[in-house]
């Protein structure tokens, strides 16, 4: 009975941690309600869906392996809604934190009272989930100050080596 007991208090701590994420990330209503079930797959898009449905239903060998995702096309080719669905089919079992860099700027540029202590409790959650999905790095000038931004989530999952995702509209190849 003990045992039956403990493994429900663990149970719910991780559904506590799990919703806390969720809570955390920054992203619109919207994002919320895209899955891989919702997509719109046709032979142009086909093969990169069946790619990312992999890499969740084995995402424990990219975690342990540290394998992220660079996912870049242009404008309006549903990069945000692979980034939403990746991000609603893990946080059921993995701490993964959204953010949507729009947002995650104007929230930072807006004076928040508490913005700092945001900004704080973001780059620690950014430090210990298991993925970090940041959505559109470039449908926005990056100045230094955003670009400073983006470099500490960024470093700070490289130097506690976990995945990583990034959606872009900036081609590195």
């Amino acid at each position: 009975k003990d045992n039956e007991m403990d493994w429900l208090l663990v149970k719910e701590q991780r559904q506590s941690l799990l919703a806390r994420y969720s809570r955390i990330s920054i992203v619109d209503a919207k994002a919320l309600t895209e899955t891989f079930n919702k997509a719109v797959i046709d032979d142009e898009n086909r093969e990169l869906y069946q790619m990312i449905k992999y890499y969740c239903q084995h995402f424990d060998e990219a975690m342990k392996e540290n394998t992220g995702l660079y996912i870049f096309g242009e404008r309006g080719r549903g990069k945000s809604f692979i980034a939403n669905a990746v991000y609603n089919w893990l946080k059921k079992d993995y701490t993964v934190l959204l953010i949507n860099l729009n947002m995650y700027s104007n929230m930072l540029k807006k004076g928040y009272e508490v913005k700092k202590e945001r900004e704080i409790e973001l780059l620690e959650a950014t430090r210990k989930a298991d993925l970090l999905v940041i959505d559109d790095i470039g449908t926005e000038i990056l100045s230094e100050w955003l670009t400073e931004k983006i470099f500490n989530l960024v470093n700070y999952r490289e130097i506690v080596r976990k995945p990583l995702i990034i959606t872009s509209n900036l081609n590195y190849a």
